[in-house]
């Protein structure tokens, strides 16, 4: 299982070339004798255009974003856990919408993108990009982000479909 286990950073640039989004995390992982490594991912979406940012407190989640008619309520998302290598978890905390009310409201040249939120301990990202990747990092206690960043990820991937 892998999923976000602290805040959200978000980086969101505009250049001349095409947008660049990206979203890092820490998270954890369930290791084969059930106990939790830390880790850190890093989740870049290609042509990412469009970014909302919504807080919420410790005790809520994506639904406070309101989700309902005409999108799927939360328990019918589909969610992305391809970037948990095939072990089962129950929430990712990274979610495509299928029926977005958003991505219609944007420029035609986006209608091909895909709306996609994360989900962080006080807040959720809201993405509209064409894909995304990702990278997994080991974060052992006592070594820092750089140190561990700077290291052959642990695993990676990107969307499929």
């Amino acid at each position: 299982m892998v999923s976000p286990s602290g805040g959200l950073e978000l980086r969101h640039i505009e250049t001349d070339v095409a947008p660049e989004c990206c979203v890092r995390f820490p998270a954890g992982r369930i290791n084969a004798d059930g106990k939790l490594d830390q880790t850190f991912v890093v989740v870049n979406f290609t042509g990412g255009a469009f970014v909302r940012v919504h807080w919420h407190d410790d005790r809520s989640g994506v639904e406070c974003l309101g989700y309902g008619s005409p999108n799927m309520p939360v328990d019918q998302w589909s969610k992305l856990d391809t970037w948990t290598i095939g072990d089962a978890c129950p929430d990712p905390m990274f979610y495509r919408v299928l029926h977005s009310s958003w991505i219609p409201m944007l420029p035609s040249l986006f209608a091909h993108h895909r709306h996609y939120i994360l989900d962080g301990r006080d807040g959720c990202i809201e993405i509209a990009a064409e894909r995304y990747n990702w990278c997994e990092w080991n974060w052992p206690v006592g070594v820092s982000l750089e140190s561990a960043l700077a290291t052959t990820p642990k695993a990676q991937g990107e969307e499929v479909g």
